[in-house]
């Protein structure tokens, strides 16, 4: 008898278990669509938020990282400009001075050359005039 209790209620038990199931399946699977359905539009909406929130996170730091690039190669222009300005001015400079040399060298060659020259020539002329004297004496005295 007791066996026959125990089984009698574990069937009593099954069956009201599978007709609850039955019963909330036919129920509820309208209602658990649209739930699934709402689920699924608020994830949806929730997931385009985040990915505009993070685009727009995302769009702002590469205009800051575009903009920090552009002032560091700027800074480094105006740095290159100023180095090279620089370097141009000490050769300039270099050139200058080198060539103030070279003109004062060419200016002692060209003067030595001269004095050696009018030397020569007061030479030269000396001896024309000392020529021209004796020659005018002996054709005087031959007279």
């Amino acid at each position: 008898m007791r066996v026959k209790k125990v089984t009698t209620i574990t069937i009593i038990i099954c069956l009201m278990i599978g007709l609850t199931g039955v019963f909330v399946q036919a129920f509820s699977s309208e209602s658990l669509g649209k739930w699934s359905n709402a689920l699924f539009e608020i994830s949806e909406e929730q997931t385009n938020n985040e990915l505009a929130t993070a685009y727009e996170s995302w769009s702002e730091q590469m205009k800051q990282q575009k903009l920090d690039a552009q002032l560091t190669y700027e800074k480094a222009m105006e740095k290159n400009v100023v180095v090279s300005s620089e370097e141009a001015k000490k050769e300039i400079n270099q050139y200058l001075t080198l060539y103030k040399v070279d003109i004062q060298n060419i200016k002692k060659e060209l003067s030595d050359s001269f004095d050696t020259y009018e030397g020569e020539k007061k030479e030269e002329l000396k001896s024309e005039m000392d020529q021209e004297i004796l020659l005018f004496l002996e054709e005087t005295l031959e007279k």
